[in-house]
């Protein structure tokens, strides 16, 4: 093969078109940088203007932990100026970082650290910033690592959103919760150490809420009647359609549904007391124009009702005890004056006098009787102790009431150990307590019965007895026979004030003594009181009194 040469001119013709065609190489080169520059400008600027309008803030950190970059969103949620934040260590303890609880946030808890650390991302960091005028801006910062090829870090881009307010909803949230909680815990504590039984019930009357009184009233465990109807929570296996409880429950509640409370007072059966039930309808009911939650209050009312009927009766007794004397007295006033004005020597002026003077001195015993009551349990009574013989006493005593008792044809016995000694005593008080337990026992005595009064020495104490032959005492009675007002059911003529033995109770209390009764119905029964012999300050409660059954 032979090597062609070309003429001079043909080789720079040649050389020229090659470099013409690197010239239009290279201007395309350039022509693509430039488009690829103007690509990577808009890219940045797009990025920028991202970076400023973010409403989250974002901060670039540097390898050293030095912030290098931080948007507007950064100034306006940490409250700084780009100038303040930019420069400053992201761990800087300008920062004040706390905890969600208010301590302080060590730096190896916060999520650039961490992400620098652990090179990986770190999201939902929860930490408040002050800012510079003392307010706390709550945060939840994000952080993630920029790592090259190599694996090299080259820097931390964080994250952050504004959380105050939400921070702060949620403490309101909590506050109110903690309010709710405190406020149930009192309305429960509350209920609970009420002696009524309260249950909140539903639109069904199933129970939703009870508090104490249903275990102290033995209608089972708080925990174990949710969800049970009030209807069988007082009657288990009622089925009777007459029912008190029904009849109420529909009228109370008809009157729920138009918002009224409702309320019923009975004497129950089955629960063995006097009863108020009381219905409260939530105030949500009638707003909503439907059936919400009410409360059902179930009020023992046994005690009121049975002191209203004492009252009732002691206005009754009290009425015919006044009537009597008063009679006497307005009758016999009323004849002296007739004779007087009438100049009439014929009616017995002496005895019309008497009658008279006995009614008043009626009224005063009966007066003095609640008086001296009233002043016993108010410990007002000044005792005026001496000593007493109570021989003498019973003896005197006696000899005073045995007319009574002879107009019954009923015996009376006095029986005096030897050697009884002296007590110190009011023997003024004593001497009615003795009156009252003979009178009694006259009373309630049939005719040509016995009656028996004894004394002797017991241990530090003179005890006294009075016996009687009369029904006796029914069990469920002698708990409160020495209670005021209170009277014995035992006999149709059995009428008094029911201030006798209450007297009896507190005078002999005030003496340091006790007082019971020892009684088997049908038996009879005997009034035992007690008084030291040695002096004893005069004491005010009525922890003297006790029924003993025999």
């Amino acid at each position: 093969m032979c090597n062609r040469e070309f003429p001079p001119e043909d080789r720079e013709s040649a050389e020229l078109v090659e470099l013409r065609q690197r010239i239009a190489e290279l201007e395309a080169v350039d022509t693509e940088r430039k488009l690829a520059e103007e690509a990577l400008r808009e890219s940045e600027e797009r990025l920028r203007s991202l970076f400023e309008t973010m409403d989250e803030g974002v901060i670039l950190i540097a390898p050293d932990g030095q912030i290098v970059q931080a948007n507007l969103a950064a100034e306006r949620i940490l409250g700084l100026k780009r100038s303040e934040i930019e420069g400053r260590s992201y761990v800087s303890p300008e920062w004040e970082i706390l905890r969600p609880d208010g301590t302080s946030m060590p730096p190896e808890e916060m999520a650039g650290p961490r992400a620098m650390r652990e090179k990986r991302p770190v999201t939902d960091t929860v930490m408040g910033t002050k800012r510079p005028d003392g307010s706390i801006s709550w945060i939840n910062v994000s952080a993630a690592p920029l790592i090259d090829e190599a694996g090299k870090l080259g820097g931390v881009v964080g994250t952050f959103a504004d959380i105050t307010e939400r921070k702060r909803a949620e403490e309101a949230l909590t506050e109110l919760l903690e309010k709710i909680e405190q406020a149930k815990q009192e309305w429960e504590s509350t209920a609970d150490s009420l002696p009524e039984l309260i249950c909140l019930v539903d639109d069904r009357g199933r129970i939703m809420r009870a508090n104490r009184t249903v275990e102290t009233w033995n209608l089972g465990r708080v925990a174990d009647v949710k969800g049970q109807e009030f209807h069988e929570l007082l009657h288990p296996d009622c089925a009777d359609s007459s029912c008190y409880l029904n009849s109420f429950w529909k009228r109370a509640w008809e009157e729920a549904i138009r918002g009224q409370p409702a309320q019923y007072e009975a004497y129950d059966e089955i629960l063995k007391r006097h009863v108020l039930l009381r219905l409260r309808p939530s105030k949500d009911w009638e707003e909503r124009a439907a059936i919400g939650s009410t409360v059902v209050i179930v009020q023992d009312i046994t005690e009121r009702v049975v002191a209203t009927q004492m009252r009732d009766d002691l206005t009754d007794m009290m009425v015919h005890d006044l009537r009597n004397p008063l009679s006497n007295i307005a009758s016999s006033l009323g004849l002296m004056r007739d004779a007087i004005v009438g100049g009439d020597e014929t009616l017995p002026m002496p005895q019309l006098l008497a009658v008279a003077t006995r009614g008043c001195e009626q009224l005063f015993r009966l007066v003095d009787s609640v008086l001296d009551l009233r002043h016993l349990e108010a410990a007002e009574v000044e005792l005026t102790k001496a000593p007493v013989n109570p021989r003498e006493l019973v003896e005197e005593m006696a000899e005073q009431m045995q007319p009574s008792a002879l107009s019954r044809k009923q015996s009376l016995e006095v029986q005096v150990a030897p050697g009884v000694p002296d007590v110190p005593a009011d023997r003024g008080l004593i001497f009615r307590v003795l009156n009252n337990l003979l009178d009694n026992a006259i009373k309630f005595t049939p005719t040509e019965g016995h009656i028996e009064l004894r004394i002797e020495q017991a241990g530090d104490s003179v005890l006294f007895a009075v016996s009687d032959d009369g029904p006796g005492i029914p069990p469920e009675q002698r708990d409160h026979i020495f209670d005021r007002f209170f009277r014995l059911e035992i006999a149709a003529d059995s009428k008094g004030r029911g201030l006798g033995l209450a007297f009896c109770k507190l005078a002999v209390a005030a003496h340091g003594g006790r007082i019971w009764v020892e009684s088997k119905l049908g038996y009879g029964a005997t009034f035992c009181f007690t008084l030291p012999v040695k002096a004893t300050e005069s004491v005010s409660d009525e922890r003297g009194a006790k029924s003993n059954e025999s």
